[in-house]
């Protein structure tokens, strides 16, 4: 399953490095893109391991906004 996600808060391209790298760790994600310059991230993740809430979680754990996008 794919999710595609609005990120706040990031001020710098290891900001996007560092989130990619934590939700890159989540049990259930295959594979996570974040991008800087769009404030974006897409998550390929199996929904029976982890969940869209559990994502979103963790991106605020990490200390930025994570607003899922249709």
């Amino acid at each position: 399953m794919s999710q595609a996600f609005e990120i706040k808060g990031m001020s710098c391209g290891g900001c996007a490095t560092r989130l990619m790298r934590v939700i890159g760790r989540m049990n259930g994600v295959k594979t996570v893109k974040v991008e800087f310059e769009t404030a974006s991230m897409a998550v390929d993740y199996d929904p029976d391991a982890v969940s869209v809430a559990q994502i979103v979680a963790k991106t605020e754990e990490t200390g930025y906004e994570a607003k899922p996008v249709d």
